[in-house]
């Protein structure tokens, strides 16, 4: 678990994963210079819970996992985030599906949590990409495979999921699902004004998964997918929730696109 100034919903998060059915794992955390809360209580949690170890460095949230990976010696390898909460069986029904199936990685369904009506239209994305290889990204792994394709890139930070995937598959890997246990993003924007600013930064890095995929990359930039055009009827159910949908991609794209060009014209001033 990648941690950076996580205090809002740490505690929920660390909660949840103490109510796990499944006995054999260890919680590794590696924070990058929190300035809040996040530090202390992890060092309170850490006292009385015997299954956290805590860990600093990292400059971005890939580093931060692959610092925790190289201090573990797990069979499977879960990324999870410090705004998630996930269901008391979330883990076993992890390992059940990956040892029965001798699968290399799972897929989890991850529903965005909040009555806001942002989450709600996040929650709406969300639904639409569940079932598409190209937009749902496995991030518990059985360890020898996550290490065979190389673990998540330090020089991607962006979209880290899917470039793991992407190598995984293209080995011949196989990606189960778990259908009974969820995970829960609290943590999600509540106004446009934060979808701009996260779309805004996931631009400036957007330059290095187009120099690492190629014409690949520009799938993550496009607004129309495939995907939305399959479950049109959900959105042809929540009129009002679509209308925020259109305006939350016009937003993205257009902050991300901002991104994208101030990182270009970065790149260029130092050629």
């Amino acid at each position: 678990m990648p941690t950076y100034n996580s205090e809002e919903y740490l505690v929920r998060c660390l909660e949840s994963f103490k109510a796990q059915t499944f006995d054999d794992w260890e919680l590794v955390c590696v924070d990058r210079g929190s300035s809040d809360n996040t530090l202390e209580i992890l060092e309170r949690y850490s006292k009385s819970w015997d299954k956290l170890r805590i860990l600093e460095g990292g400059d971005e949230r890939t580093s931060q996992i692959n610092i925790a990976v190289s201090y573990s010696e797990s069979e499977f390898i879960y990324y999870t985030a410090s705004d998630f909460v996930v269901d008391p069986t979330l883990l076993e029904d992890a390992v059940r599906e990956c040892r029965s199936l001798n699968a290399d990685a799972v897929w989890i369904d991850c529903v965005s949590y909040g009555t806001g009506y942002w989450a709600r239209v996040r929650n709406l994305e969300r639904s639409t990409y569940v079932g598409s290889v190209k937009f749902e990204g496995a991030r518990f792994f059985r360890r020898e495979s996550y290490l065979a394709a190389g673990g998540y890139d330090d020089r991607v930070p962006i979209f880290e999921e899917y470039d793991l995937q992407e190598r995984l598959l293209g080995r011949g890997g196989k990606i189960a699902r778990v259908t009974s246990s969820r995970e829960y993003h609290l943590g999600e924007p509540k106004t446009l004004g934060e979808i701009a600013r996260k779309s805004f930064y996931y631009g400036t890095q957007y330059l290095q998964l187009l120099d690492k995929h190629g014409p690949g990359a520009l799938r993550y930039a496009n607004p129309v997918r495939s995907t939305f055009l399959r479950h049109w009827r959900e959105f042809a159910k929540s009129p009002i929730l679509t209308i925020g949908f259109i305006l939350m991609v016009a937003v993205k794209y257009v902050a991300g696109g901002a991104g994208a060009a101030s990182a270009a014209v970065r790149r260029l001033k130092r050629a």
